[in-house]
């Protein structure tokens, strides 16, 4: 299992079932933990969005938004339980650029692991 620090308390961690995307949001007197897990076909689906010049996602149960350009990102997370908050997460430039690679290295990943079991 490969866990991966993008910073902003924000971390990529490789399951066998794809990927758990996790942050912790620091910006209110109450810690929020937010944890999505991700399918290889929602990771794909991710990265194909995170190619276009704007950029509009949402995961499959809602509980996360990408929007952005490419220059940055916002992560909004929907809670799970109330309050059923939402929470932003944005991403500039450095932290954006490398947001984008992680996801285009495991879909690239699921790609080929696709074809190889054909």
């Amino acid at each position: 299992m490969t866990h991966i620090d993008l910073g902003n308390d924000l971390t990529i961690t490789d399951v066998p079932e794809g990927i758990i995307l996790q942050w912790v949001s620091t910006d209110t007197a109450v810690v929020d933990a937010f944890i999505v897990r991700m399918s290889p076909y929602a990771v794909s689906s991710l990265d194909s969005t995170l190619s276009a010049a704007r950029v509009e996602w949402i995961s499959e149960d809602r509980i996360l938004v990408i929007s952005g350009d490419r220059s940055s990102l916002t992560l909004t997370f929907q809670m799970q339980e109330p309050p059923l908050e939402r929470m932003a997460l944005k991403l500039d430039t450095p932290d954006a650029v490398r947001f984008r690679a992680e996801i285009a290295k495991r879909a690239s990943e699921y790609k080929k692991s696709a074809v190889s079991e054909l």
